[in-house]
Order: C-alpha cells, then structure tokens, then sequence
C-alpha cells in the first residue's frame, strides 16, 4: 500500500470519525446507543461517549460491537455505498455457476495485476 495512502486512511479514521460511522451504522440498524450500551452489558452512556468522539472501545469491544451490529469489522471501516456495492456484488455472484465463478475469479486476478 503507498504510504500517503495510509496516511490518509489513518487520518480519516480519528475518533470523530469512527464516532459518526459507528452512529450510521447503528441508526440504520434502528437501535439507540443506550440499547446497544446496555445489551453489550455496558453503562447506558458507553455507545454515546464512542459517538462523541470522547473515547474509542477496546478491541475487544469493538469485536462486540460489530458482532451485536452483525457487521463483519473489515466492512466497518468501509462507506455505506461500498458496503451496499459488496452486497450487490455478492447477490449476483450467488447466482452464477461454478464455472461462471471461476472465469470472473481469473479476470479479477488478472484485472489486480493492472492495479
């Protein structure tokens, strides 16, 4: 990965940041920070302080976090326009036939070369 590329991910990723997706992903999911505070077995105010941005969870808490979200982590970190990309991607994929998944497997090899 180029360095500045990294720089930039890593700088996006402040807890304000982290703090708003967190929040998307939660009001999508229709449930309130106090809910997802005290059903992960934290005080009401755990999820609201990781949304202000005053405090980042452990790993370990993000890993619940995630798993309470069913959200895989890696997609986390992701928009909600490439998330919702991947789902479409993988629908269509579900569809196709073992041989049809090979061949589209061998151009994305090919096409990843390139990148």
């Amino acid at each position: 990965m180029n360095a500045d590329l990294f720089y930039e991910q890593t700088e996006y990723w402040n807890r304000t940041n982290f703090g708003l997706q967190l929040a998307k992903i939660r009001n999508d999911r229709g449930i309130s920070a106090r809910q997802l505070s005290l059903e992960l077995g934290y005080n009401k105010n755990y999820i609201y302080s990781i949304e202000s941005g005053r405090n980042f969870p452990t790993m370990e808490g993000f890993f619940e976090i995630c798993q309470y979200l069913q959200i895989d982590p890696g997609n986390f970190f992701r928009s909600t326009q490439e998330r919702f990309f991947f789902s479409y991607f993988i629908d269509i994929l579900e569809k196709l036939e073992e041989e049809q998944l090979k061949h589209l497997y061998l151009l994305a090899e090919d096409l990843a070369k390139f990148h």
